[in-house]
Formats: structure tokens, C-alpha cells, sequence
């Protein structure tokens, strides 16, 4: 992918988060998608009910049309692709209990699932494209293939 591309991807999906954030704040409004509240948290917290959640489905959505529309089928790009969506569905999920129970998932189990979207995609990562370290701007590489054992 050129830095043409990738420009025009990300110049693409800021008007398209532009245009369409408006009509899907309205839509999950109408939808009752409104935050809840709990009555045992501070009270400047009060002031969010009913603000919409869900937002992150926006994101996740518009990248991935992009992504599909410029056909971009190489893996380093679908790798992240695909944790992205895995993370975007776990928290359509946690946004959702949260509108219809007010409570929302467990941090625990939010962070549990976190973890295991992250070891799949670094795991993948390793396996298919042979990274052994990170490059650090100013500071270097590093090696991290010793950590992956951990």
C-alpha cells in the first residue's frame, strides 16, 4: 500500500465518520441505546444518562468498508483488521448488556477478553510474519522473542 493510499484511506474515513456520525447517534437514540446510569457512582456521572454507546460500532464499521472497498487483501493489513473487530465486537457486546442491565460486563472479563483477542493477534503476528522485536523511534530494536514464551 502507498502513502497515497493510506491518505486517501484515512482522509476517506474521516468525512465518512463526519457524515455519518450524526445520522447513527440520531438512529441509537431513537434505538434507546442511552447510557446507564448506577445510582452507587458519583454523582457527575448522572449528567451521562442516556448519552448514546455503541459509538465504537461507527468506527470499526467505516474502517472496515474502507478496507473491503480498496480491496486490501495483503495479511499485514488484515491482522490488525481482524483484532480490531474483535475488540469493536467485545465492546458492542459490553455496551450492550450495559443498556439493557445498566451494569455493563465485568472489568475482569472485559480485560480477560482483551487479553486473549491481543495473545491471538500477537501470536499470529509471530508465526506468519517472523517479528522477533519491535523498533522503538530514538531508542532502537528490541528484541521480544524471549517474552513470547512468557
Amino acid at each position: 500500500m502507498s502513502l497515497l493510499q493510506i491518505v486517501l484511506a484515512l482522509l476517506l474515513a474521516f468525512i465518512g465518520m463526519v457524515i455519518l456520525a450524526p445520522i447513527y447517534i440520531s438512529l441509537l437514540q431513537r434505538l434507546g441505546f442511552g447510557k446507564q446510569i448506577r445510582t452507587d457512582g458519583p454523582e457527575a456521572h448522572y449528567g451521562k444518562a442516556g448519552t448514546p454507546t455503541m459509538g465504537g460500532m461507527l468506527v470499526v464499521a467505516v474502517v472496515l468498508f474502507l478496507a473491503m472497498a480498496m480491496r486490501i487483501e495483503d495479511a499485514a493489513t488484515l491482522t490488525p483488521m481482524l483484532t480490531l473487530m474483535g475488540v469493536g465486537i467485545l465492546g458492542a457486546i459490553d455496551d450492550f448488556v450495559n443498556v439493557r442491565t445498566g451494569i455493563g460486563m465485568r472489568g475482569r472479563w472485559k480485560l480477560v477478553w482483551q487479553t486473549a483477542v491481543a495473545i491471538l493477534a500477537a501470536f499470529y503476528i509471530w508465526r506468519h510474519f517472523d517479528l522477533t522485536g519491535i523498533n522503538i523511534p530514538f531508542l532502537g530494536q528490541f528484541e521480544v522473542a524471549p517474552l513470547l514464551l512468557i
